[in-house]
């Protein structure tokens, strides 16, 4: 009886592992959000047909940036629920809730993210004056400071190699958006421009790159290659759209847009087929699952 329950458990294991090579975008797959329907945001799961939706934190606190790990049995996130934002991981149905990250002052740990083999967590920190970008262990040991710059770094993420760690920063005046090697060298800034250039996230092949600029005036998603040539924007609705990501296979970019409220959006990687599939309102901070898949 023992056996059949070991052969049973391998047998799931190596079928979800699988469906991480395979890439293919199916009910295996999740979203991931945060809302304040309840008066606090609090981090939300759904099935990718926008049913079955589950509240996995209810602790009081701001529960936000989740992101699920790359063969999805983990979230990681920024919580204030000690005052000041640290980074907490918990299982994917939301129990296990941990805290990665200690500091006695009064600093903020944000926006985490995961390496595609779910061993490294990048984040972004004001712990030494102004944001920079740092990364643990999944199991948050192992701290290192990865940027040394008087600028703000934010938002990093980790290409489908996990070579090269994507940001933005402030450094030239107003945010742009660069790269770096996973360990903090080799930094290459990816846009110039005259605008605000936010929240980049790789595409699952690596050879593109959404993000947020708003050289309209208003904030719209935009697509670039990876070396930063051909930018063109996806969604410019008048509306302000933001934290774009890709779903596992690169057909769809999930966004939210204002709209009488944050609202979560989904469209074509081309931009085409822009339709919203909120919950609610007050939605921020949406992502697939798994974060990557390897092809």
């Amino acid at each position: 009886m023992r056996n059949n329950k070991i052969k049973l458990f391998i047998l799931f294991m190596l079928i979800m592992l699988t469906r991480c090579v395979i890439g293919k975008f199916d009910s295996y797959c999740k979203i991931v959000y945060c809302s304040n329907i309840y008066g606090n945001y609090d981090i939300f799961i759904m099935d990718n047909d926008y049913s079955n939706v589950k509240r996995l934190t209810k602790d009081g606190a701001a529960d936000e940036a989740p992101i699920i790990s790359p063969c999805s049995t983990k979230i990681v996130f920024q919580s204030n629920r000690i005052g000041n934002y640290r980074i907490y991981s918990m299982d994917i149905n939301g129990t296990n809730v941990k805290q990665l990250t200690f500091d006695p002052g009064a600093v903020d740990d944000k926006t985490p993210s995961y390496s595609p083999d779910g061993t490294k967590i990048a984040f972004a920190s004001n712990r030494d004056g102004d944001n920079e970008i740092y990364i643990i262990n999944a199991d948050g040991s192992n701290l290192k400071q990865l940027t040394f710059n008087s600028a703000n770094e934010e938002k990093p993420r980790f290409s489908p190699d996990g070579t090269k760690i994507i940001f933005f920063s402030d450094r030239d005046g107003d945010n742009e958006i660069y790269t770096m090697d996973f360990d903090g060298s080799n930094i290459i800034q990816l846009t110039n421009n005259n605008s605000s250039d936010n929240d980049p996230a790789y595409s699952p092949d690596g050879t593109k790159i959404v993000y947020q600029n708003d050289q309209s005036g208003s904030s719209d998603i935009y697509i670039m290659n990876s070396d930063g040539s051909k930018q063109t924007p996806l969604a410019a609705s008048g509306d302000a759209e933001y934290t774009p990501g890709f779903s596992p296979d690169g057909s769809k970019i999930i966004y939210i847009r204002w709209s009488g409220g944050a609202k979560l959006y989904l469209m074509d990687a081309d931009g085409n087929g822009q339709h919203d599939i909120s919950q609610g309102t007050d939605e921020a901070y949406a992502s697939f699952s798994p974060s990557f898949y390897t092809k």
